[in-house]
């Protein structure tokens, strides 16, 4: 976002939408009516601020209402005679925050380029961290002579050196930090303490959240891909989720587990994004691509193409969104009934973010269907599984509980790929109770029973030992190079034999469907060796 945006009359209306809607139906002043969890919160924040914490991170899930519990602590504040800034990292997150404290009657101005709610005399003051730090390096002694008594950080796992210059220039002032995710590396070297709301699961429970179905049709070969940061690189990412197989099934799942539902998708990069959406479009159904990265166009122009496009999703007028950076925050849509997650995730940060979008209830609404095709909640586990949130500082042991959690992940269902709780052996969706050594996962869209889910990284590894389901999968796949190739059918069998050191015995001569990385590495590498021992031999000869 440029610093000199301004919106035309149109995007204008949009983003005034909530406060117009408020303040026709809720001329409402004084404290919001809190839930009684958020009420334990804000009680929670009093007693750690009275221990000497002057830092303190709220934590709550996507949907418990973080911003209205923090309006009732401004309220609070101002009370007291306070100026309170509040940091919300993006315009959407800004406009939302703005209509809340509207709602409670407090004085609010927005500090964020040349917004149209501009006004620096208001006790409250909602900015986004880049105007502050553009403005700090222009005007930092009018922030010196500008007292604050409160700074509250929406989304404060994403960390801002306004925030750390904000703590310089007001070292006596309390900062507040709200996140449902707060598991950024040394975020506990700046917030002292932590209060957690409410668990995910209770706010399911309690109906304050929907509860959601998660499938997992799909475990897409990840070992070849680079790293960026923690995460998988987005193009590297995107090239495997790009497989033709993969990419039908993502149709195929949605058709059979979502087809109607209002669906945001969750892609790799924009060419990943709009490819879906083609495929999507392609098929007959109303979708529309949009991602948050700037391009050489007008950034107003852009802006605005943004809200006009998730504002017919919406309304309705569009049936699924395919999105890249631009839904994981601060994306208010209560009536989406389908997350796919098109994009594999190392981070349990992103992942929360991502399925959080399809937890806020709304009427007519009975859950979420989540289809996970980047096996990223196998990895990673269930949002409400995770029911520690000490902060991390930096150190190793600061780790340690997320490795220990790791070890109970859930599991797909063979018959319906339903992904089931750790340690659950009959399928709730399905009522199918599978023979206690396998498991399932998934090869490029096709579901193959294994007795260990490890054994897909490199199966042959197993020998002798490997399922039978394990033999046929790598023998089709073999077939399968087989046919495309036309090598001798002899080729498969002296290939088989070097994989798993035995002779391929009862297995079907039927092609898979696609072929893995793992094996296609061996493959190359099996022809690398020959080619150097061909060599070799020429060299002797």
């Amino acid at each position: 976002m440029s610093a000199g945006y301004k919106p035309d009359a149109d995007t204008l209306e949009i983003m005034k939408r909530s406060e117009v809607e408020w303040s026709q139906t809720n001329q409402v002043t004084g404290k919001p009516k809190l839930r009684p969890y958020q009420e334990s919160a804000v009680n929670g924040v009093r007693q750690s601020m009275k221990a000497g914490h002057r830092r303190v991170l709220v934590q709550a899930s996507t949907g418990a209402g973080k911003t209205v519990t923090a309006a009732s602590i401004i309220i609070s504040s101002v009370g007291k005679g306070n100026r309170v800034l509040f940091l919300a990292d993006t315009l959407e997150l800004v406009e939302q925050a703005v209509a809340t404290f509207d709602k409670w009657g407090l004085d609010v101005g927005v500090m964020q380029g040349d917004h149209y709610r501009t006004d620096e005399s208001c006790m409250v003051q909602v900015c986004t961290p880049q105007t502050i730090s553009a403005r700090l390096k222009k005007q930092r002694a009018n922030f010196e002579r500008y007292p604050v008594g409160l700074i509250m950080v929406d989304e404060c796992h994403v960390v801002y050196k306004a925030r750390d210059a904000l703590a310089e220039i007001y070292p006596n002032s309390p900062f507040i930090g709200l996140s449902a995710t707060p598991f950024t590396k040394g975020l506990g070297k700046f917030y002292t303490d932590v209060v957690e709301m409410i668990p995910m699961r209770e706010l399911i429970d309690q109906g304050y959240l929907s509860d959601y179905t998660a499938y997992g049709p799909d475990v897409p070969d990840m070992s070849g891909v680079a790293m960026s940061g923690e995460d998988y690189n987005a193009g590297g990412a995107a090239e495997v989720m790009s497989n033709q197989n993969l990419v039908g099934s993502i149709l195929d799942t949605w058709k059979k587990h979502a087809e109607g539902l209002k669906t945001i998708v969750f892609a790799c990069n924009v060419a990943h994004s709009k490819a879906l959406s083609r495929m999507f479009i392609d098929a007959g159904y109303s979708c529309e691509h949009v991602d948050g990265y700037p391009t050489s166009a007008d950034a107003a122009q852009r802006q605005a193409e943004r809200f006009e496009v998730i504002e017919r999703f919406r309304k309705g007028e569009t049936q699924i969104l395919c999105n890249v950076a631009i839904a994981t925050k601060g994306f208010d849509v209560p009536d989406i009934g389908c997350i796919v997650l098109a994009k594999p995730t190392k981070s349990e940060m992103l992942l929360w973010q991502m399925v959080g979008r399809g937890l806020r209830t709304a009427e007519g609404k009975a859950e979420c269907v989540v289809l996970d095709h980047g096996g990223s909640l196998l990895r990673l586990g269930f949002p409400e599984d995770r029911t520690d949130f000490t902060l991390c500082d930096g150190t190793k042991t600061s780790s340690d509980k997320k490795k220990e959690r790791k070890e109970r992940l859930p599991t797909p269902c063979p018959a319906c790929t339903f992904l089931r709780p750790a340690g659950v052996h009959k399928c709730p969706k399905c009522k199918f109770a599978p023979e206690p050594q396998h498991e399932i996962t998934n090869i490029d869209g096709e579901l193959v029973p294994l007795k260990l889910a490890k054994q897909m990284e490199k199966p042959w590894n197993a020998g002798s030992k490997a399922t039978k389901e394990v033999k046929q999968q790598i023998y089709s796949e073999l077939v399968r190079i087989c046919e495309d190739h036309g090598r001798k059918k002899g080729w498969v069998f002296h290939t088989y034999r070097d994989m798993f050191e035995i002779q391929p015995k009862g297995l079907d001569w039927v092609p898979a469907r696609s072929v893995s990385r793992d094996v296609e590495k061996f493959i190359t590498n099996k022809n690398a060796r020959f080619k150097r021992q061909a060599a070799k031999q020429e060299a002797r000869a």
